[in-house]
């Protein structure tokens, strides 16, 4: 399934998760696993597909939560994926604390628990909101064709079409609870951030 959501992307990722010069501002964040198998599976998919998302409107950066031995063998893994395409694959390593902004961000666009569900996809939009959560694998041409509805901003709940299989919500934001729950991981700044926010809308 997927979710659809206007969430301001968190301060401490903004230069993090920046596009390289050249590529398309919206971007699609795909959280994976090298020991993932649907993860890896969907990476296979995807990687041939990059000048489609480009086209479609969306940058591709795979986000790998794991740390250690691990990520070394991600490293491996990807660079056999970029091999033979003529460029590198362009990722990165989530530090424990990103991986934990981006974990209580969704969970709270969720509404539940959703720590360790791999893999997971995120739309951010030109201006850097969050526009859908995809849980799980998705067809590439699913992201392609999603790309130019949300990629260049907010589009209205009541005009999103639904089709089986797939749901969207508009649910308003409680920021000032996102904010306690920053508080409660010890993350100030996100804190900071999503109360200032609430504060605004007010």
């Amino acid at each position: 399934g997927r979710a659809g959501d206007f969430v301001q992307r968190p301060p401490s990722l903004r230069r993090a998760l920046t596009p390289s010069p050249g590529e398309p501002r919206a971007m699609l964040l795909h959280l994976w696993s090298v020991d993932c198998a649907p993860c890896l599976a969907e990476l296979a998919e995807l990687t041939p597909r990059l000048s489609d998302l480009r086209q479609a409107g969306l940058s591709f950066l795979p986000l790998c939560v794991d740390q250690g031995e691990a990520a070394e063998r991600a490293r491996v893994r990807l660079d056999e994926l970029s091999s033979g395409r003529g460029e590198t694959l362009p990722w990165r390593l989530l530090t424990p604390e990103e991986n934990t902004i981006l974990q209580t961000l969704i969970e709270h666009c969720l509404g539940r628990q959703a720590t360790g569900l791999l893999p997971t996809s995120l739309l951010v939009d030109e201006h850097g909101w969050l526009q859908v959560i995809y849980l799980g694998r998705e067809d590439p041409d699913t992201l392609a064709a999603d790309a130019p509805i949300y990629a260049p901003g907010p589009e209205q709940a009541l005009l999103r079409g639904t089709w089986p299989g797939r749901w969207f919500f508009g649910v308003p934001r409680d920021l000032a609870a996102l904010s306690r729950r920053f508080q409660e991981a010890e993350l100030p700044r996100e804190a900071r951030f999503y109360a200032l926010l609430a504060k605004r809308e007010k």
